[in-house]
């Protein structure tokens, strides 16, 4: 378990560096809101697709490879992506790292191979800890390398895209060489013949687990509208500069790595998942009268608070799915649910870009009652722990 943490922090890490980025991309190219979420989307529908292919491989050949292979890989697009100053390339590019990024199913089903029912969702929510802990040190580190000025030539590009291409080197050969396989020649064998649609019948035909695929699409849709707009808000609201994107990037991630690393000493995942949701929708319905407010200092309070609901939620719901298949399945499963986690991101920044473009307001006031509409509904649907 610990190395796999440390191979999914370094390369998160490495993803993490490019969100302070965002706002000058939108410089760079001249793009409004709708062609940022537009971007966004693409990177979410190859993610798709390879979280799936990356999952169901690792099921087939073992953990080891589809883990590694991808790290290296990206390495290379992000050398790229750091150097091209068109448009059509920078877009490629970010389809390409969307694919080859999604190898976190991998990571995912090595930790369910190393967990039983009892410890399940304390490994996933240790293993979750990796990306906000990825959260503090990545965009701290994208925005200081990017740099603090405003002027778009002044922004150094190349600098944090080579530093996460050479993290995402050093993760893949620690995957490599140090990584113990966690899926045996065994486990292997006695994989179901069926092809893979009906796998995926079988593993989702229970209602709870449609109805979590139902609460991931929705949430994940909120929080990667939030994850690629915030960042672009601070920056035309408030100025914010990369380097000062990057230090509240940082905040965030301290928050969601200490939530993540405890969440099973205090919380079930049902528990977890109600009280996470109210706090995103009520730091969100804050956020309404920090940003009328004009106050910075508010503004970051309250998305660290939305990072603590955010943190509780996402384990909560890969821990529930996972139960419901064997340990030769782990790898399609996650890969699926790294899938419909892509399905949201796909969602998500095209509608809130659209809701961005006609108000701001407008975008916190539907994502905080989606909060609560869904914080209300596992209430009522979920009745007990399974």
């Amino acid at each position: 378990m610990p190395i796999l943490f440390l191979i999914t922090l370094i390369d998160l890490i490495g993803f993490g560096m490019i969100f302070p980025l965002m706002p000058m991309f939108k410089i760079k190219f001249a793009l409004n809101d709708i062609e940022i979420g537009y971007i966004a989307s693409i990177f979410a529908i190859f993610g798709a697709f390879g979280s799936i292919f990356w999952g169901k491989l690792s099921d087939k050949y073992g953990r080891t490879l589809p883990l590694a292979l991808p790290l290296f890989v990206l390495a290379i697009i992000y050398h790229l992506t750091g150097r091209t100053d068109n448009l059509y390339m920078f877009i490629l590019f970010r389809a390409l790292a969307g694919f080859f990024a999604s190898n976190f199913s991998v990571a995912f089903a090595s930790a369910a191979d190393m967990s039983d029912s009892s410890t399940r969702f304390k490994n996933i929510g240790k293993l979750s800890a990796s990306f906000g802990l990825g959260f503090i040190l990545g965009p701290s580190i994208g925005g200081w390398l990017a740099g603090n000025a405003l002027n778009i030539e002044e922004v150094n590009f190349i600098l944090p895209f080579d530093v996460a291409g050479s993290l995402n080197t050093l993760a893949g050969l620690i995957a490599l060489f140090f990584f113990k396989e966690t899926l045996t020649p065994e486990d292997r064998k006695a994989k179901t013949r069926l092809n893979i649609f009906l796998q995926l019948r079988k593993v989702f035909r229970k209602k709870q687990v449609q109805f979590f695929t139902i609460v991931m699409i929705t949430f994940m849709s909120m929080m990667s509208g939030i994850q690629v707009f915030f960042g672009i808000f601070l920056n035309e609201k408030f100025l914010f500069s990369s380097q000062e994107i990057g230090w509240f990037w940082a905040v965030s991630g301290l928050c969601m790595t200490l939530i993540q690393l405890n969440i099973s000493k205090v919380f079930t995942p049902r528990t977890a998942l109600i009280t996470g949701f109210s706090i995103y929708g009520l730091s969100v319905a804050f956020l309404l009268m920090a940003e009328h407010a004009n106050s910075v200092i508010l503004v970051i309070a309250c998305f660290a608070c939305m990072t603590i609901g955010g943190a509780m939620i996402m384990p909560s719901i890969n821990a529930r799915i996972s139960l419901d298949g064997k340990k030769n399945q782990q790898g399609l499963i996650f890969g699926i649910t790294q899938a419909i986690s892509s399905l949201g991101r796909m969602i998500g920044p095209n509608l809130v870009g659209l809701l961005f473009h006609f108000s701001h307001n407008l975008a916190w006031a539907c994502i905080s009652v989606a909060s609560f509409f869904l914080a209300l509904l596992i209430m009522k649907v979920i009745k007990k722990e399974v």
